[in-house]
């Protein structure tokens, strides 16, 4: 969960022409079902090209994969996670935000949100003016009306066909009081272990669950004992949902060693695939970007936006979040966010890859297949290329526009070629394609793209 002061509000902010939430949700909703749009920026319909809602949600509980790379849906199916960071959705919202929201992400395509349980607020109440406890900070005090709405909205969630990463106790950055670190050091153990298991029962019975433990901080060994009580709870309880992990920034899941971890998470602010590819290497779990940089945070551009997703997926994730504000804090106006440039790319992250075999993909690390025009290895103007095991599909994440030479060679046999935008999901297609596998070729975007900007996606399939 990102820090620091909010930004300032854009586009109209705190205009009396601006829709109530109630209202705003009822028309959206009414004209994606019509096949409209809403939420226009730039003239731009908001929408996806490819009609989600007309695709039925992969229902939970996730698991891991047998090969241990993937994660999988309740019938052994690979399940592409493709999040968004909906933090405060519980704490934040009324019951007409969650079904706006929902409504929403589903059209675009999104099917996991990250969201905490309990959240540190000033006040310390929901949007109803319920406080999670009834005592503050007592985690042995649960208040029934606070976890009443919060089972709406996970339920919700699971209707609209999301799965959520489910924070049960956010400690907060650095332990201080964004989050319940200091309020779980004087709780102690027994409560600690007390209040997973209270939570591990109460939401065992749910299909969209992942557990999300930790929240944005390495804790010292004595935090790490806590944590791990909580963690030991929930397990008593709940047997049928897997646990991954949100340390501090530059963490990722499993280098802080904890016996409980299913789900490896990547979280850096850096080129994703610095490490992301190192994530790759721990063949016992699977893994998903967890965090970046968010949207209309520390002058993220759109196309760092995509770049992230792409490098994640490429370097063998099993899915990505992304983040936006003021959308992940449910902060003033932040339904005129929902299409945002970034949202709108996101949406095609998931039609690129949704009906591809992306879990079989594997980085080419040792540029065996993208063997000029990648750049410098380390700067966020590299270009990565994955293919999968059997060779019959390569894709590239290109920066910014420039050549590159694919060995096409290294391919199965004779491949279609073509370049997609992923700024608005198009496809240009390349003159003499199909190609042969039998020499190197070199291939150049033919323009920027849709947006402006100069990354596109090179997309190698090989001919049936």
């Amino acid at each position: 969960m990102p820090t620091g002061p909010e930004p300032e509000c854009r586009g109209g902010c705190g205009s009396s022409s601006v829709m109530t939430a109630r209202t705003l949700a009822s028309t959206l909703v009414a004209m994606m079902v019509a096949g409209g749009a809403a939420c226009r920026r730039g003239g731009s319909t908001g929408m996806p090209t490819v009609d989600w809602l007309s695709v039925p949600p992969q229902a939970g509980p996730i698991g891991v994969s047998d090969n241990r790379r993937y994660l999988v849906d309740h019938a052994g199916r690979p399940f592409f996670l493709h999040g968004e960071a909906a933090w405060s959705l519980i704490s934040a919202t009324k019951r007409e935000d969650v079904e706006l929201y929902l409504s929403d992400r589903r059209a675009r395509g999104f099917n996991a949100i990250s969201v905490v349980l309990i959240d540190h607020l000033e006040p310390p109440t929901n949007a109803y003016g319920d406080a999670p406890f009834s005592v503050r900070g007592d985690f042995a005090t649960p208040n029934e009306a606070y976890f009443a709405y919060a089972d709406w909205v996970v339920r919700r969630a699971a209707e609209k066909g999301f799965i959520v990463l489910l924070s049960p106790c956010y400690l907060g950055y650095e332990g201080g009081q964004e989050g319940f670190y200091q309020d779980v050091l004087r709780n102690g153990e027994s409560k600690m272990r007390g209040w997973g298991s209270w939570v591990g029962a109460r939401y065992r019975d749910f299909s969209n669950i992942i557990w999300l433990n930790g929240g944005d901080y390495n804790p010292p060994p004595e935090g790490i004992a806590l944590l791990n009580a909580v963690v030991a709870g929930i397990k008593a309880e709940d047997d049928r949902h897997i646990h991954a992990v949100h340390w501090g920034p530059e963490t990722s899941g499993s280098e802080i060693e904890v016996p409980w971890l299913d789900l490896n998470t990547t979280y850096t602010y850096k080129p994703v695939y610095l490490k992301a590819l190192l994530d790759h290497t721990d063949a016992s779990r699977p893994f998903i970007l967890l965090e970046s940089t968010y949207e209309n945070e520390h002058g993220a551009s759109t196309q760092l936006l995509r770049a992230q997703a792409y490098y994640a997926v490429l370097s063998g994730a099993s899915g990505h979040v992304f983040g936006s504000f003021p959308v992940w804090k449910f902060a003033s106006n932040w339904q005129e966010e929902l299409a945002s440039n970034g949202a709108l790319s996101m949406s095609h992250v998931r039609s690129l890859f949704a009906d591809r075999s992306w879990f079989t993909l594997q980085p080419d690390t040792a540029s065996q297949v993208l063997t000029g025009g990648s750049g410098t290895k380390g700067s966020t103007d590299y270009a990565l290329l994955a293919m999968t095991q059997d060779r019959h599909l390569a894709i590239a994440y290109l920066p910014s526009r420039r050549a590159v030479t694919v060995d096409m060679r290294q391919l199965a046999g004779r491949a279609r070629v073509s370049w997609y935008d992923p700024s608005n999901g198009t496809w240009a297609a390349i003159e003499g394609s199909p190609f042969a596998s039998s020499t190197p070729l070199t291939f150049t975007p033919p323009q920027q793209n849709a947006a402006g900007d100069g990354d596109w996606v090179l997309v190698l399939d090989v001919a049936p």
